[in-house]
């Protein structure tokens, strides 16, 4: 039977920036799903992108690793979603590898504004489903 492990808070509310920041990793090892809910709380940004990434690093050491890989499209260019949605689910097949063959170990988001970013927030949480 599929469950729904406990909901973890991968990046508390903090104000976006121009530049990607990744969230805290999630181990993705062993799933039949993974789900990010993002909360976005509007200043004088118009959007928001996402970038999800995985990471073949054992979890002890898949935060401070520089060796995080960008889930690609089908087609083999970077999968990046802009957004402007104050709440929006992402859900990420663990199946899926970063776009240079990456056995996921570990899963994040990154996540930056686009435009003047003042006041504009962003919070990460996600759910791991395993069967």
């Amino acid at each position: 039977m599929k469950k729904n492990l406990p909901k973890n808070t991968l990046r508390a509310s903090a104000v976006l920036t121009t530049d990607y920041v990744g969230t805290t990793s999630i181990d993705a090892t062993m799933l039949d799903g993974l789900a990010f809910f993002v909360h976005f709380t509007k200043g004088s940004l118009t959007s928001y992108e996402i970038k999800v990434q995985f990471s073949p690093d054992l979890p002890a050491t898949a935060d401070a690793s520089s060796s995080w890989a960008d889930m690609i499209e089908a087609d083999g260019t970077v999968w990046v979603g802009s957004y402007t949605d104050t709440e929006l689910t992402i859900y990420v097949p663990t199946t899926l590898t970063g776009n240079e063959g990456v056995i996921a170990q570990k899963a994040r988001v990154t996540v930056k504004g686009t435009g003047t970013v003042t006041s504009s927030l962003c919070d990460v949480c996600a759910v791991r489903r395993v069967g």
